[in-house]
């Protein structure tokens, strides 16, 4: 139990370090897409490394307002939006599956999956935090994969201006 304590303690800093990221005033510069990236790796790693934990508590942080967040977002990253192949000028991000999404959905949905770890985790119940995390990686850990793809275009982007 102690090592499901120690790695759910561990993912919910990664979690922390994520939102911080997402609810900084200044998200669009090349230092701050960098860290996002670096967050979203790290996540993604972990999240592929959770290990098998269960809880019969059933924790449900309380309900958030998904449109204010998308609209709060949406100010803070006031360059992201849909993605797709037609918005892409390189060949191998064209012909990705990766390419084709909406970043601030994707900012959201990894948000909102991933709040109910820490409510679970700062409650004393980190085996129900990381047992959601496993169960929905296949839909936080697609978005995280999508976004890192999307957020490594961005930065090569910018580094090029």
């Amino acid at each position: 139990m102690e090592a499901i304590k120690d790695y759910a303690r561990r993912f919910a800093d990664q979690i922390r370090i994520y939102n911080a990221l997402i609810e900084a005033e200044n998200t669009g510069t090349l230092t701050s897409l960098k860290a996002l990236n670096q967050s979203l790796s790290r996540l993604i790693e972990m999240g592929e490394a959770l290990p098998d934990a269960y809880s019969e508590t059933d924790i449900e942080p309380p309900d958030i307002d998904s449109n204010a967040l998308r609209k709060n977002l949406g100010k803070r990253f006031p360059t992201f939006g849909w993605y797709n192949p037609d918005d892409l000028e390189d060949e191998e991000l064209i012909a990705s599956d990766a390419t084709i999404g909406d970043a601030i959905d994707d900012l959201a949905d990894i948000y909102v999956d991933l709040r109910r770890v820490l409510f679970s985790v700062d409650r004393g119940d980190p085996a129900n935090g990381l047992w959601y995390a496993k169960i929905m990686f296949f839909h936080w850990g697609e978005h995280a994969q999508e976004l890192k793809s999307y957020v490594d275009y961005q930065i090569a982007k910018q580094s090029t201006q």
